[in-house]
């Protein structure tokens, strides 16, 4: 154990400690405001690409609608008549556009952690949609 005989000796110390102590938590400071900001962008870019998301489908299925609107034009002058596999193939796709207009409303909820996966099977599903209601609308 250290042993200060000089009254001195102790203020210095105490001194010097307080003096340091007190450099670091500046630091620390600026690094805690950097830290913040990058948060922030990464939560400013995470919201800039649901909205992005958000704008594509609802271009995507106003697209699809019109397609559908086409569709059923041409099964009107058909007289209303398709065969099984159209009804199959309408049911089919109904069902996905289904999932996809839920799963908008989703959007903006999904967590940071899940959006990647999320996103993908979002973009795959309205790219599937858009496929089977062209080929739909081919077949009429």
């Amino acid at each position: 154990m250290l042993k200060f005989s000089n009254p001195m000796r102790v203020l210095l110390l105490s001194f010097c400690l307080v003096a340091f102590s007190g450099c670091n938590s500046g630091q620390q400071k600026n690094v805690e405001k950097s830290s913040d900001k990058a948060d922030s962008e990464v939560v400013a870019q995470f919201q800039k690409e649901k909205k992005d998301l958000l704008d594509k489908a609802n271009a995507e299925l106003s697209a699809i609608n019109k397609k559908i609107v086409s569709c059923n034009e041409k099964i009107k002058e058909k007289g209303g008549k398709l065969t099984e596999e159209q009804n199959k193939a309408l049911d089919e796709f109904e069902e996905q556009r289904a999932s996809i207009n839920q799963r908008i409303h989703q959007i903006k909820n999904v967590k940071m952690a899940d959006w990647n996966s999320f996103k993908a099977k979002f973009e795959s599903d309205l790219n599937e949609a858009s496929s089977k209601i062209e080929k739909i609308q081919a077949e009429l």
